[in-house]
């Protein structure tokens, strides 16, 4: 008798288990999902659109790979040798003409019409090359780190058409993780951590530091308008400050009990949605108030990168898929966290926003409790926003 209940009860599980296996394979993905990129070599470093939007790169331990958004097709694999791994990040020149990558090996330029390799900037005086970025008009180059002699963390200043190095930032003994030009190119911050420190790029002179108890500031980005700085790291959320302050504006916590990491944030182009990546899912955010807005597929997210016309979404993850989300507004005026139905989560959006002037659904000025019962009334409402 025991035998026999045993065996049912493996028989259960196993169904149970093939059950949920096959939810998983054939989950049911959301309208707002565009297309899908399926690289099938292994995690997704990072993702970056062309300012034109016609192409992204994808960074994975391979190289980097260029993708025609149209076609899907693969036009290049940028990798300068059979041995390298690039891991750091992925970003184009203001023109679209020049990609940087880096990773061990150094800081790489490359011809996008070509794929050629132009240039390599050495990264000797380093020990380790963590993180990197392209001023605005593409004339210099940040890439932070350790330094070689003494373990500094460190920030070089290259200047991109000669390779000769314009400024050394040392900080503390913490790497310096994380480095992000202001949009007019004129400041530099950098991130650790111990804090996220601001440079004059002009004269390489330390500006401020912005420091709070428990700040742990692994990767940092300006906003748009560089009004707004976003700092985060992988287990303690993400941090909004006001830039010429150092005020902290909003932490970023969809619950107490969020214990996923956080590997990318991108802000939208207009400057009022933060995306981020974690290791459950992608997050949109409502910059102004804080608030969450919704939630994309729950998987091994790496890397996000808004379009620059701020409809689509990318999402790498760490199985090689790259992930294109429609998030264009909603024809649904209560469909207000645009997932293409009205349903509890725009309750929740509107609720958090008590107060504020959006979502104002009746324009009346504030967020209240009007505003929730106009999207009570369209539950189940829906729209196919799967075409912009």
């Amino acid at each position: 008798m025991k035998t026999k209940l045993l065996c049912l009860i493996i028989l259960i599980l196993t169904f149970a288990l093939n059950t949920f296996a096959e939810d998983v394979e054939q989950e049911v993905l959301p309208k707002s999902v565009k297309s899908i990129l399926r690289l099938g070599e292994g995690r997704v470093y990072d993702v970056e659109y062309s300012p034109d939007g016609k192409l992204l790169a994808v960074m994975n331990a391979t190289g980097v790979f260029l993708y025609n958004i149209q076609t899907h097709e693969k036009m290049y694999l940028l990798r300068s040798d059979p041995g390298f791994f690039f891991r750091t990040g992925v970003s184009f020149s203001a023109d679209g003409k020049t990609l940087v990558s880096s990773g061990v090996a150094g800081v790489h330029l490359w011809d996008v019409s070509t794929g050629n390799l132009l240039h390599t900037l050495n990264r000797s005086q380093m020990s380790l090359l963590l993180s990197v970025a392209l001023s605005p008009d593409g004339s210099i180059l940040a890439a932070g780190g350790e330094l070689a002699s003494g373990g500094l963390g460190v920030v070089f200043l290259w200047d991109v058409i000669t390779g000769s190095l314009l400024h050394t930032l040392t900080e503390d003994m913490n790497w310096v993780t994380g480095v992000a030009f202001s949009p007019d190119g004129k400041t530099l911050v950098s991130s650790s951590s111990s804090g996220l420190n601001l440079w004059d790029v002009a004269t390489g002179n330390h500006k401020r530091t912005i420091v709070s108890e428990d700040l742990n500031a692994v990767r940092v980005s300006f906003s748009p308008d560089g009004k707004i700085l976003a700092s985060w790291a992988q287990w303690s959320g993400i941090r909004l400050w006001d830039a010429s302050t150092g005020h902290l504006l909003h932490h970023l916590v969809r619950k107490v009990s969020d214990t996923d990491g956080v590997y990318s944030v991108a802000f939208s182009p207009d400057g009022k949605t933060l995306a981020s990546g974690s290791g459950g899912e992608v997050r949109l955010w409502d910059v102004h108030t804080g608030s969450y807005l919704r939630s994309f597929l729950k998987s091994r997210i790496q890397s996000v990168a808004f379009s620059p016309d701020g409809h689509t979404l990318a999402s790498g993850t760490s199985y090689g898929t790259i992930y294109l989300w429609n998030i264009a507004p909603s024809q649904l005026p209560e469909d207000v966290n645009n997932d293409g139905v009205v349903n509890i989560q725009d309750l929740e959006v509107v609720a958090n926003a008590f107060g504020e002037s959006e979502p104002d659904l009746n324009g009346d000025g504030v967020v209240n409790i009007q505003d929730l019962v106009i999207v009570a009334s369209a539950f189940g409402n829906t729209v196919d926003n799967t075409e912009e």
